[in-house]
């Protein structure tokens, strides 16, 4: 993007580093409140912001709260059983169903910086008539692995020169 006019309205978050992207996570909410995961689950974490991992891993400690608040939210459909989709353990069969109300999944970075992931980047299509959470957790305690799955719906950024990374809504 070097040299191009940025004309959507992007919201900034620092770079901690610029060998990969890593930001500061402040808080992730699932349908509109903070999901009930301890500040020190992100906080000793490094966030990565990465477009070449498709779904979010993050530690045990920031996971299970939230898929337990998501699964919470989704209690008008039937769970599939765990491991019927690999590593994804909170599938749900989604037939006759038109439209899935999905609850919207938020992650809010320093700097006031903000994704709102939609339905296309929470739900991960696992068959015909499957959707599954499109996170999982991880063994590690200090990293969490932000993928493309939920940045589909925004423009990112990457301001390495200028050491921050940048989030606008309807992108791609």
């Amino acid at each position: 993007m070097a040299g191009a006019s940025v004309t959507m309205n992007l919201t900034f978050t620092l770079l901690r580093t610029r060998s990969v992207y890593v930001v500061d996570l402040s808080s992730i909410s699932v349908n509109g409140a903070a999901a009930p995961v301890p500040a020190a689950a992100i906080s000793e974490a490094a966030v990565i912001i990465d477009s070449g991992t498709v779904i979010t891993h993050m530690p045990a400690a920031a996971y299970y709260p939230l898929r337990d608040e998501f699964r919470r939210h989704m209690n008008n459909y039937t769970m599939q059983p765990e491991g019927s989709a690999g590593p994804l353990d909170t599938c749900y069969d989604v037939t006759g169903h038109d439209v899935v109300m999905v609850p919207p999944v938020a992650f809010e970075f320093g700097g006031g910086a903000r994704i709102d992931a939609d339905a296309s980047g929470i739900l991960y299509v696992a068959g015909a008539a499957v959707a599954c959470l499109a996170f999982v957790p991880t063994d590690s305690v200090d990293l969490m692995v932000i993928g493309n799955m939920q940045q589909r719906a925004y423009n990112v950024v990457f301001d390495v020169t200028g050491g921050r990374v940048g989030f606008a809504p309807n992108g791609c």
